[in-house]
């Protein structure tokens, strides 16, 4: 509730701005931001928001901005709040490039993917249910005049994309910005606003997390009731200097000694989930990244932290965390998840 109220404050604070630097799309106006002709939709204005309805695979829409002098981008950051979502789990791609003057439009749109990624400054992909979400990101060091860029593209048969603000920020607005952001991030995941942050149950699995307002929550019934939670597929590099942290509590009968059996994953990309799933326990264990294994009965009045440095895969990979019920009932709670760097690794 105050991060919302801290970027309505950041956001009132622009009333009398430059509306191109700064643009909440009332009175059906895009301030100085326009369609992109070459796209194959458009953003349509609201009251409030801009909006844009694609119905099919790979239907594109791009907002384009001014051209903007290259000292915004010294000590500046770009802010937006959006959301998005589809009928299915295909939710559109979000992404925000920051386009160079000597980079023409035309050539950038032709670019492969990977080569656009030097220009990407954001990206998103999660079905977000209509719950808005406000990112920032700091901008690239081009030396030069630049563009933004913000597009979106349906990955199945529909899908709906909303934009309620957008603004260009400099330092103290950018650490304020940052501070009260709510981007759903999957690395970083606080599970507020009974959200998932792109993670997902196991269909497979027995019983569900559930998203709760400040965390996600389990009830486990019967002896080997299971849950899963898994991550998205995250990048390679994270492996390098990486490691995972969860904050979590467990909760049972009175009575039991038994604690579930909890267990991190770190399986890479080339393992599918049903071969993974499949593995005799002994074969599992390669894949163990974390396991705590001492409880004591005061443990669900307080929130436990663990951290495990991760496995370095030749490949991409994701994150499992698996609970199993040893007892006739027990409840798990999970507040937080990240995946770390370097010293925050150490300081975790």
């Amino acid at each position: 509730m105050f991060a919302s109220r801290l970027l309505l404050l950041l956001f009132c604070g622009y009333i009398n701005a430059d509306r191109s630097l700064h643009c909440d799309f009332d009175k059906l106006s895009l301030c100085d931001w326009r369609n992109d002709p070459q796209a194959n939709n458009v953003w349509l204005e609201g009251i409030g928001d801009i909006r844009a309805y694609m119905d099919n695979i790979n239907n594109t829409v791009r907002l384009l901005s001014r051209t903007y002098d290259r000292d915004i981008e010294e000590t500046g950051c770009f802010s937006l709040t959006y959301t998005m979502y589809s009928n299915d789990n295909n939710a559109p791609i979000l992404r925000i490039y920051q386009k160079p003057e000597y980079v023409s439009l035309e050539n950038l749109v032709q670019l492969s993917e990977e080569a656009k990624k030097t220009y990407l400054i954001f990206e998103d992909s999660k079905n977000l249910r209509e719950v808005s979400f406000n990112s920032v990101a700091n901008l690239k060091k081009f030396k030069d005049n630049f563009q933004i860029i913000i597009e979106a593209m349906a990955t199945s048969y529909f899908g709906f994309a909303n934009i309620d603000k957008v603004a260009i920020l400099q330092r103290s607005e950018c650490d304020a910005a940052i501070s009260a952001a709510t981007n759903p991030d999957p690395l970083r995941c606080g599970f507020s606003n009974n959200f998932l942050c792109g993670w997902s149950n196991d269909p497979q699995a027995s019983q569900n997390w559930n998203a709760g307002s400040e965390k996600i929550y389990a009830f486990l019934n019967k002896i080997n009731d299971t849950v899963r939670l898994l991550s998205p597929t995250f990048d390679r590099g994270l492996q390098e200097t990486g490691c995972f942290s969860l904050t979590y509590n467990i909760r049972v009968d009175y009575q039991e000694v038994l604690y579930p059996t909890l267990r991190v994953y770190q399986k890479p990309e080339y393992l599918p989930l049903d071969s993974f799933l499949e593995l005799s326990e002994e074969a599992k264990k390669n894949y163990i990244i974390l396991e705590p294994k001492t409880y004591t009965r005061e443990v669900y009045k307080q929130w436990l932290n663990s951290v495990a440095v991760l496995k370095k895969y030749e490949s991409d990979f994701q994150i499992i965390i698996e609970a199993i019920s040893t007892t006739d009932f027990a409840a798990l709670n999970i507040k937080s998840v990240a995946i770390l760097q370097g010293s925050e690794c150490t300081v975790a």
